[in-house]
């Protein structure tokens, strides 16, 4: 076939690309049983012009791929405490938005966005406002129409940063076709996405079980911040009545459920990012383990992982040096404290039962 045929479910991301470049609009993101979104195709509308699979990320996984300096990976914490308080690990991707913002002319950031207790890919051309990038978000994020958008705006010789799972950042550099001098992408060291039906469904819940309405969610809230070792597995949410709950891994089922891997995608345990070589100009993540090197560090407060995988990004280096701790480490040391940048996630035993 000519079209987006998707026979085994790892075989999809859900990124959304095969949609936003179809020319006749005939591909719609559907969800399944589960709640993840795929690609339905209208055949009536379907002219069989193939850019559908010209975009996919899986298909092209090995095309989009950078191996960076497969030597060198550097621990960060930004002297800026809020950066580290209100982000989810040392506060590199702040950093990275103020460089990339301060270079003047007209820009835009592009992430992942919680508006709510939904997540959405969204464009901000202030940065004063993009501070809502920051933050993990454990749900897959709605990513429909963003690609156009990005090449709409790059053909405007607008400078481009945009943030993402290496899925996401692989689809759209297929859908460019080409690599933008006025585009910059961060990867995330991703560990698995649950969707959005079922964060729904727990925020339902928890909002039956409290008699108000859930307005705001917080991944990765360090409610400890100014104690020695604040817990980064907490989940802070905001009701209408003015409270606040924040949970930990311990109290959450729905926290309990992604960090032991019942609630991920099936792509997500075949990920072809899941490697050193890796799609986005940087990679960010937490450095775990960090302190068995340079214990003055402290992981559990926060503690960037930084990798530069193109000859783009290096720019930036200058900046990280400027305002923070920013050390040079070993690749490898770092990859064998993320999995995620060695190997796919792992499902729970009992994935497929729940």
């Amino acid at each position: 076939m000519n079209c987006v045929d998707i026979r085994e479910k790892n075989n999809c991301c859900g990124c959304g690309a095969c949609a936003d470049i179809c020319p006749k609009s005939c591909i719609k993101m559907q969800p399944d049983a589960d709640g993840f979104l795929y690609p339905t195709v209208d055949g009536d509308l379907c002219a069989l012009c193939g850019k559908c699979k010209s975009v996919c990320p899986i298909l092209g996984a090995d095309a989009v791929k950078n191996a960076g300096d497969d030597a060198v990976a550097y621990a960060y914490v930004a002297s800026n405490d809020e950066f580290v308080r209100f982000g989810s690990s040392g506060g590199a991707f702040s950093l990275i938005m103020d460089a990339f913002s301060g270079i003047g002319g007209e820009f835009a950031i592009i992430g992942a966005v919680m508006e709510g207790t939904e997540v959405r890919h969204t464009v901000f051309r202030d940065r004063k406002v993009a501070d809502a990038l920051r933050k993990s978000k454990y749900v897959q994020s709605h990513t429909t129409g963003i690609f156009r958008k990005v090449a709409q705006l790059l053909k405007k010789n607008t400078r481009v940063l945009f943030s993402g799972t290496p899925c996401q950042v692989a689809a759209l550099k297929r859908y460019l076709g080409h690599d933008d001098m006025n585009l910059l992408t961060v990867d995330i060291v991703c560990h698995g996405v649950p969707n959005q039906t079922l964060f729904d469904e727990y925020v339902k819940e928890l909002e039956i079980q409290h008699k108000a309405k859930v307005v705001s969610a917080e991944f990765r809230y360090k409610r400890d911040f100014d104690k020695e070792k604040p817990n980064p597995r907490a989940l802070k949410l905001s009701f209408d009545d003015g409270s606040c709950i924040n949970y930990t891994m311990a109290e959450s089922e729905f926290l309990y459920a992604y960090y032991t891997g019942l609630l991920y995608r099936p792509s997500c345990e075949a990920c072809r990012f899941a490697c050193p070589s890796r799609p986005g100009d940087v990679t960010l993540g937490d450095y775990w383990g960090i302190e068995k090197i340079h214990p003055e560090l402290n992981s559990l407060r926060g503690v960037s992982l930084i990798h530069f995988n193109t000859e783009k990004s290096i720019f930036l280096i200058p900046y990280f040096e400027e305002s923070g701790t920013f050390l040079k480490t070993d690749w490898n040391f770092a990859c064998a404290e993320n999995n995620q940048l060695t190997s796919p996630a792992v499902p729970h035993r009992n994935r497929d039962k729940f």
